[in-house]
């Protein structure tokens, strides 16, 4: 059983004061040492815990001063909380929210002198363990307490802006309350607001900061950080010096290669001079050039700072794996998911994979009011995955899958799979049984269910030809159905368009003729202008991976921010992979024309606001 606490009486010394003057001016070493003189004229108790508050500040000058007395002997309960500090703080540094907790509870424990350590002590713990939006409540709170030095709220405001940036892209009810215009903690939710937003625009971000600080003069943001924010957004936006290009340009692949190639000269052609890079080299990792580890390991001895590609899947996971990932690369292709050393850090899988257009098709489902739908998939890995992709994207949002058949490619007749969808073999046996207990030939006409709101079909050209006239026969005429852009060519004849009628399906703008990034316009100019055929996707891939050399980081530091591009508007997930998002078109015999989706809300999005970078 702990001994009982021990009362303090109350104790007077100049050196205190001395010591709480030299805190305010962040001269910690002669505050720890006025704290022992202090310490010295102070009875037992209290000499204590004045020992304990210089060995809590000297963990500011990584001087780990042995605690006096042993932790047996009777101590105030001030004392008492300075252990607890101490021990919290020499704790092995992991992410562990009872550290968190533990601080907060000894709020009004600790004296003035050592208030302002423990709050920056809970926000720095807070930050770890991910409670993004307590550490927020807390570092604001640091200017409430007058031991506050200079050190201790420049130190605080810094784990404040990444708590605040890791906040960027929740929901409103994430962020502590009150957040509002005219609260500090509200300025603090602009200034995050408008720094993601303007993330990929240094003039728009530069007049935001001064509009920004003429709103709030009195808040305690710094101007050291003000600049600091725009320091970090022009590192963000240079690319490297030196770029290697890894691609396939002789061999089987070698056309892809070629294309691609042809996309990323023509963004670079197209970026101003002062933020490319100096030079790129294009590695052949086709039949004729090096094997990707050692076109790998090529660029790094040439000096490359980025690298793109490469672009088969096998080379992609073997990258992923094996080398030497010290050089942030955008691969040109996406891996299944799988365990974290397939995902090391600053190694982005970038790709046109149907899985994104399958979770683009699910999001304009929930949008346009289909919460039920059907799955009707190849049986074959490509569909399995890209039916999983929307599963998991409509499910996610809190929509429903009623069914999913699959079909072989190479089948002709694919009635049993579609009446099998549509349930049309349940209606058949329904009319069956009447006529058997009734005795009588009935007429009767097969009716399909009508508890879903349309079909997702994961098929590829030419077997999604056969899909939707078959689905039309069976039943199926109004049913909305919605595909994969695989499932139409890039240049379609009016035949497939005949047999593709009410479709919906996701579109790359490059095919479409729209571009919103300048980019990607450029890039095009630079096509049209050496007489280069440009209708083809892997153009646009080739556009966009150059284009996120100086994009990535930002994207990466921002999780609601956006970017337009060739491909869709891509922005990063998680797990470091480029996810695209799409218009969405439908079919008609006389070509595609656009779905206009409704807005989304804030419980479809999953995020506050939906930034894209211009």
């Amino acid at each position: 059983m702990p001994p009982p606490a021990t009362e303090e009486r109350p104790f007077d010394s100049p050196q205190l004061d001395d010591a709480e003057a030299a805190q305010r001016l962040g001269d910690t070493t002669s505050a720890i040492t006025l704290l022992h003189m202090a310490a010295d004229q102070a009875p037992a108790p209290t000499r204590t815990r004045l020992r304990l508050e210089a060995a809590v500040l000297a963990t500011q000058l990584a001087d780990d001063m042995d605690a006096p007395d042993p932790p047996g002997r009777a101590a105030s309960p001030a004392t008492q909380a300075l252990r607890e500090m101490l021990a919290i703080r020499q704790a092995a540094d992991r992410p562990d929210p009872d550290k968190a907790r533990s601080l907060a509870r000894l709020e009004g424990q600790v004296s003035a002198r050592i208030e302002p350590l423990r709050r920056l002590w809970e926000g720095q713990s807070r930050m770890a363990a991910g409670e993004y939006a307590k550490a927020v409540t807390v570092l604001t709170g640091i200017d409430d307490a007058p031991q506050a030095s200079a050190t201790h709220r420049l130190t605080a405001e810094s784990v404040l802006w990444r708590a605040l940036i890791a906040l960027d892209g929740t929901q409103a009810d994430d962020w502590p309350a009150p957040a509002t215009a005219n609260t500090d903690l509200g300025g603090w939710k602009e200034l995050a607001d408008g720094v993601a937003r303007h993330a990929l625009n240094p003039d728009a971000t530069r007049r935001f900061l001064r509009q920004w600080r003429r709103r709030h003069p009195q808040h305690p943001a710094t101007g050291m950080l003000l600049t600091r924010i725009r320091l970090m957004q022009r590192a963000d936006l240079s690319p490297a010096r030196r770029v290697a290009v890894l691609l396939p340009l002789s061999g089987e692949l070698a056309n892809a290669g070629a294309l691609i190639q042809r996309g990323i000269l023509a963004a670079y052609h197209a970026s101003d001079s002062q933020r490319r890079p100096r030079r790129l080299d294009f590695i052949d990792t086709g039949e004729a050039g090096l094997p990707p580890r050692f076109a790998y390991q090529r660029a790094l001895n040439q000096g490359a700072g980025q690298v793109i590609g490469p672009l088969r899947k096998a080379a992609v996971r073997e990258l992923a794996r094996n080398l030497d990932r010290s050089r942030p690369t955008i691969a040109l292709n996406r891996l299944e998911t799988g365990p974290p050393a397939d995902r090391p850090p600053g190694f982005y899988q970038f790709g046109l994979a149907p899985e994104d257009d399958a979770r683009t098709m699910a999001e304009a489902a929930l949008r346009l009011g289909y919460q039920r739908l059907a799955v009707l998939r190849r049986a074959d890995d490509w569909g399995r995955r890209v039916g999983q992709a929307f599963r998991d994207a409509l499910t996610d949002r809190d929509g429903r899958i009623a069914e999913v058949v699959s079909y072989s490619p190479e089948a002709q007749d694919l009635a049993v799979p579609i009446r099998q969808l549509l349930n049309l073999d349940a209606s058949d046996g329904r009319h069956e049984r009447i006529q058997s207990i009734t005795g009588t030939r009935l007429r009767f006409e097969a009716r399909r269910r009508m508890d879903i709101d349309g079909v997702f079909v994961a098929a590829r050209q030419p077997d999604a030809r056969l899909v939707l006239p078959q689905i039309r026969f069976h039943r199926g005429i109004g049913l909305p159905v919605l595909g994969v852009a695989d499932a139409h060519d890039e240049q379609p004849a009016a035949e497939v368009n005949n047999d593709l009628e009410g479709l919906m399906l996701p579109r790359l703008p490059w095919l479409m003729g729209r571009n919103p990034d300048p980019g990607s316009q450029r890039a095009r100019q630079q096509l049209d202008a050496a007489g280069l055929e440009s209708q083809h996707r892997l153009l646009a891939l080739g556009i966009d991976a150059y284009n996120l050399l100086s994009r990535i980081d930002a994207l990466l530091r921002y999780p609601s921010l956006r970017t337009a591009g060739a491909t869709g508007t891509l922005a990063v997930d998680t797990r470091q992979r480029i996810r695209r998002t799409t218009p969405v078109m439908e079919i008609t015999p006389d070509g595609l024309r656009p779905v206009e989706l409704p807005e989304k809300t804030e419980v479809e999005d999953g995020q506050s606001t939906n930034r894209e970078g211009r």
